[in-house]
């Protein structure tokens, strides 16, 4: 499912593979005369594993692998090297609270943002997430686009 677009001048950097709530498309129907509707939310058990998982988008590519241990480890890839100079603010999160892999800091030159989440904050059976934004030197804004995965 393609989730991101231009807008303006801010790029995704990845694109969901799933989003975290999916609605399908049959709704079920409400036992009341009125018969609503009611949206059936699957299970988030369909998101993808973090084991290993890219999410391309316009801008680049967000990376994450899980090693063996628990670790996960996660980076970002812009595809034209001229977008990488400027300030990142990139947060990873499990189960929606920031991790210590953060990545706050301005960039002169070619450099690959990346970090990783040690076993006891990456547990197992958790949703991890990269979330943040980059302000190039080229003027060009890019926000990441929901890429949540399943620790396993």
């Amino acid at each position: 499912m393609k989730t991101a677009c231009k807008v303006g001048a801010v790029w995704s950097l990845g694109l969901a593979a799933v989003l975290a709530s999916t609605v399908t498309a049959e709704p079920a129907i409400a036992a009341d005369a009125r018969a609503r509707i009611v949206p059936v939310v699957t299970s988030t058990a369909q998101l993808p594993s973090c084991r290993s998982i890219e999410y391309p988008g316009d801008g680049g590519k967000i990376s994450v692998q899980t090693a063996p241990n628990g670790t996960v480890a996660w980076g970002i890839t812009m595809y034209n090297q001229a977008d990488v100079a400027g300030r990142w603010d990139i947060d990873t999160l499990v189960n929606a609270r920031k991790t210590t892999s953060s990545f706050h800091r301005a960039l002169t030159g070619p450099y690959i943002p990346h970090g990783s989440v040690p076993p006891a904050e990456a547990t197992r059976g958790g949703h991890f997430s990269v979330a943040g934004t980059l302000v190039s030197a080229n003027g060009k804004t890019f926000q990441t686009a929901p890429n949540d995965c399943i620790i396993l």
